[in-house]
């Protein structure tokens, strides 16, 4: 698991950082949205939890400050490090990471809306990617190797489509005004 930095353009609701972990053994995805740096420990504690209540399995982390290292040794968690400055070690993970923001750079680009949407674009790009062949599993997507059932992928579109939403009847002033309104959508 990684904490990919910080952003340089907050979203429009005041997120800075993105968390990434990933199981490695079938390179299920989850991601979270960080206000501060400050939210790792309790955001890491609460998602380990899920996946551990999911697999009914025990979670090896490789995150470290003195909250994980509590959390870990109260809960029997496997704690591995890396060493300081070498990702490569941590090569799932940075690569991923890797592949995320090249694909939010494409998609805010194609999309051509502001800097401030990446944090819908990274979400996107990791429910996309869970939905995605990847090496290391055969015939099965992660989220198929996670849940073990196929996924549906009808709800699947471009982001940053066009499309019209419905102005209801008590906003517009009158029998000529717009009854709809223009607009990219950006999440899933």
């Amino acid at each position: 698991m990684d904490i990919t930095g910080s952003m340089l353009v907050p979203t429009w609701d005041g997120f800075l950082y993105t968390l990434v972990i990933v199981e490695v053994s079938c390179r299920y995805l989850v991601e979270r949205l960080l206000h501060t740096k400050e939210d790792v420990g309790v955001t890491v504690r609460d998602v380990l939890a899920m996946l551990e209540r999911q697999s009914g399995l025990k979670v090896r982390s490789e995150f470290v400050n003195n909250a994980m290292n509590t959390f870990c040794h109260h809960n029997g968690i496997i704690h591995e490090t890396t060493i300081p400055y070498t990702p490569e070690q941590n090569g799932i993970t940075e690569r991923a990471i890797a592949i995320f923001f090249k694909m939010v750079q494409s998609m805010l680009y194609t999309a051509n809306v502001s800097l401030q949407y990446w944090d819908e674009a990274f979400s996107y790009a990791v429910h996309i990617r869970s939905l995605s062949a990847v090496t290391g599993l055969d015939s099965v997507v992660p989220y198929e190797a996670w849940t073990g059932r196929k996924p549906d992928i009808s709800h699947l579109q471009v982001f940053g489509s066009l499309g019209w939403a419905h102005v209801p009847r008590q906003v517009h002033r009158g029998k000529l005004e717009s009854q709809a309104v223009k607009v990219r959508i950006l999440s899933w």
